[in-house]
C-alpha cells in the first residue's frame, strides 16, 4: 500500500496554529513550488530526501455563484480561535467537498478572489478577514488590509493559501468565509466579496472578481 512519507523543514512549524488567529506563512509557495501538474494529479519532486509523495492528488473546485455584500463592523478587531464555528462570519456561496479515505492524508487549499468597497466619492482604506472552514469549523484564517489607493471604489485581488495533515476519515466540505473588520473611515458603508460594491464601480470585472477555492487531496 502506498504512503505519504512527509519529512518537512525545520520551519514546517511555523505553518500552524497558536489558539489565536495565525496567518499562512510563506512555507505554502515554497511547498507548491515542488510540486508537478501530470494529468490533473499533482506528485511530489525532490533532488534530495526533504520529502516526497508515493501517491497522486485529487484535485476539487469550487466557485463563487453570486457576489455578497456584508455592511455589519465590529468596533474591535475581534480574536478568531481555531475550530470555532461560523458565529459572525459570512458565507461567500464557495464550497467544495472530498472524502479522505486513509489516516494518512493532506490538503493542500488555495481561494483568490476580489473584494471591493462602495466608496464611490472618496477614498478610503478597508480591511477584513477570510477563513477557510471545515465541517463548520475554522482551520485557515487571514487578515488583510487595503491602503488607500488614489481612485474610489477601492478593491483587493486577494490570495490565500494553507496546509492542512490528516484529516479524519469520511466526508468532509471545505467553505469560504469573510469577517468585516473594524471601519477605517466613514467613507463606504459594506465591503463585497466576489464582485462590484456598486454600479457606479466600473473598475473591476463581475466575473473576474469571482471567489475560487481549490483543494487538493493527497493520501
Amino acid at each position: 500500500m502506498k504512503k505519504i512519507l512527509i519529512l518537512f523543514l525545520a520551519f514546517y512549524t511555523n505553518l500552524f496554529f497558536t489558539q489565536s488567529a495565525t496567518e499562512v506563512n510563506h512555507f505554502f509557495k515554497e511547498i507548491k513550488k515542488s510540486y508537478v501538474l501530470e494529468n490533473d494529479s499533482v506528485k511530489k519532486h525532490t533532488s534530495g530526501s526533504n520529502a516526497y509523495l508515493e501517491e497522486i492528488t485529487k484535485n476539487f473546485t469550487g466557485m463563487s455563484n453570486s457576489k455578497v455584500n456584508v455592511g455589519n463592523f465590529p468596533q474591535n478587531i475581534p480574536e478568531f480561535i481555531i475550530d470555532s464555528d461560523t458565529s459572525g462570519w459570512s458565507y461567500l456561496n464557495t464550497y467544495t467537498q472530498f472524502s479522505v479515505t486513509k489516516s494518512e492524508n493532506i490538503v493542500l487549499i488555495n481561494i483568490d478572489g476580489v473584494s471591493q468597497i462602495d466608496n464611490v466619492n472618496n477614498y478610503s482604506s478597508y480591511q477584513f478577514a477570510l477563513g477557510i472552514f471545515i465541517d463548520d469549523q475554522l482551520k485557515l484564517v487571514k487578515k488583510f488590509q487595503i491602503d488607500s489607493a488614489e481612485t474610489k471604489c477601492n478593491f483587493k485581488k486577494f490570495d490565500f493559501a494553507g496546509v492542512l495533515e490528516n484529516l479524519s476519515l469520511g466526508n468532509h466540505v471545505i467553505k469560504v468565509y469573510a469577517y468585516n473588520l473594524p471601519k477605517l473611515s466613514n467613507n463606504y458603508t459594506h465591503i463585497t466579496y466576489g464582485g462590484a460594491a456598486s454600479n457606479l464601480c466600473d473598475n473591476i470585472d463581475e466575473g473576474m472578481a469571482r471567489i475560487h477555492l481549490n483543494a487538493q487531496l493527497a493520501e
